[in-house]
């Protein structure tokens, strides 16, 4: 169960890779560079994309549900850039997302950096 916000956020970061890994808009990669939570050290990723998330999840976050509710507000609220990933709300069911963040989170991260070659 997730219980931290940066699991959470890691957690939804490969949930998108597993939803739009075929997908290669400048959108689907501009999020995957600025958002990578394993990339750290002025390297690629944006620390702004995390602590944007982290103050609006300490505003009305929540992990009920793999943070469901607080992931779709997120996405509505993310900047336009990001348009390929804010549709994600408009076709992803809540049991696929509760199902697939518990999925994630049970592998661990270590997983996904072999699976997709993810830098650290």
């Amino acid at each position: 169960m997730i219980t931290e916000k940066f699991d959470l956020f890691w957690v939804f970061y490969v949930f998108v890779i597993e939803l739009l890994q075929d997908n290669d808009t400048e959108s689907f990669n501009q999020f995957m560079s600025d958002a990578n939570p394993f990339i750290w050290e002025g390297q690629s990723w944006d620390p702004s994309l995390y602590d944007d998330f982290s103050s609006k999840f300490d505003l009305n976050g929540s992990f009920e549900d793999n943070g469901y509710n607080f992931i779709i507000s997120y996405l509505e609220s993310m900047d336009e850039i990001y348009y390929e990933i804010k549709k994600i709300k408009e076709y992803v069911c809540k049991e696929k997302f509760v199902n697939s963040m518990s999925n994630i989170f049970a592998n661990g991260f270590e997983f996904y950096f072999d699976k997709y070659g993810i830098k650290k």
